[in-house]
């Protein structure tokens, strides 16, 4: 049984679904209307003329451990917002790394393509899926990450606001929750103490926060704390509302998570249907499937109904998807 023509076909679906992927990513980067608004009023209370602290985290942190390939890299489009991005996902490898694996993974998959004697054509869309593989294992891990730091972000705000109700400074408290709190929003809160203790004001140190973890709860904690150092106010019980605020924002999306999960589990049947049916068809009768890879337009054929699908996966997982 030649397994090579469903091996080409698993590979090509890959290759579109990461590129759509990947296309969205860089939409949703640019045009997140939540995020948009919030940087204006962030980059306006911090004072800093780049979003939440860019200067500070940007510019300690080299691109690669040889100077020279730092600043061929600092000509990348976007290369410090992929160098964040590698932050934001909790590893400290640097962007000459990640690049390094993404043109060798890409690589290493076009020659095999080309050496299971695949067309030209779907050695191109092989590599551009090897090229794509690190960022988009980057992504799904800088969300895994930022959704467990959204979870674990109501808990810390109780424990910074009971800390100063019992008389500790803000600083302080910074540093209770940096050594009390579980891994990974417990070092993130860690790290703000560090840079206020090292010399830093608080509205740097807090655009930092905010900078490396973009979410809009982390914004809202901290546009709150510094325009409540400029107009007083009880800060403890201001951080104590906005976890309550949080905890019932988190108590809607598990809600509607869970009025979506038909919507979500039809989307998987559909994605996987057209595959195993391909392959019981194969099995039944292997003539009557194996023409759509012997024969050039059935080639053409497959490539577009795979681009279909990639469009059709994208449009559902936005349809299942609710923004709260």
């Amino acid at each position: 049984m030649d397994y090579f023509p469903y091996l080409v076909l698993v590979l090509t679906f890959l290759a579109v679904l990461l590129l759509v992927e990947g296309l969205f990513v860089t939409w949703r980067s640019w045009f997140d209307s939540e995020r948009r608004a919030l940087a204006p009023r962030l980059r306006a209370v911090t004072g800093t003329g780049s979003p939440a602290g860019t200067v500070s985290l940007l510019k300690s942190r080299p691109l690669a451990k040889i100077p020279g390939l730092g600043r061929l890299l600092e000509h990348l489009p976007r290369a410090h917002e992929l160098d964040r991005l590698i932050l934001q996902a909790g590893f400290e490898f640097n962007l000459a790394q990640l690049v390094g694996w993404s043109v060798g993974l890409g690589f290493g998959a076009a020659l095999a393509h080309l050496f299971l004697g695949a067309p030209a054509s779907l050695a191109v869309l092989a590599f551009m899926a090897g090229v794509a593989i690190p960022s988009v294992y980057l992504l799904n891990r800088r969300r895994s990450r930022l959704l467990e730091i959204e979870e674990q972000l109501p808990a810390a705000l109780d424990l910074i606001s009971r800390a100063m109700q019992a008389g500790h400074a803000f600083p302080s408290a910074l540093k209770m929750a940096g050594e009390e709190l579980p891994q990974p929003i417990g070092r993130e809160f860690q790290i703000a103490f560090d840079e206020i203790n090292f010399g830093l004001d608080h509205p740097t140190a807090l655009g930092n926060l905010a900078s490396r973890i973009p979410l809009p709860d982390v914004q809202h904690f901290v546009l709150s704390v510094l325009i409540q150092r400029d107009t007083g106010g009880n800060l403890a019980a201001l951080l104590a509302s906005i976890a309550a605020l949080m905890r019932a924002r988190a108590k809607f999306r598990r809600s509607i998570r869970i009025m979506t999960a038909e919507g979500r589990l039809s989307a998987w049947i559909l994605i996987i249907l057209p595959f195993a049916l391909g392959l019981l068809l194969h099995l039944i009768n292997p003539g009557f499937i194996d023409v759509l890879f012997t024969d050039p337009l059935g080639l053409r054929l497959v490539v577009v109904v795979l681009v279909l699908m990639g469009i059709g996966v994208f449009w559902m997982s936005r349809i299942v998807r609710v923004r709260t």
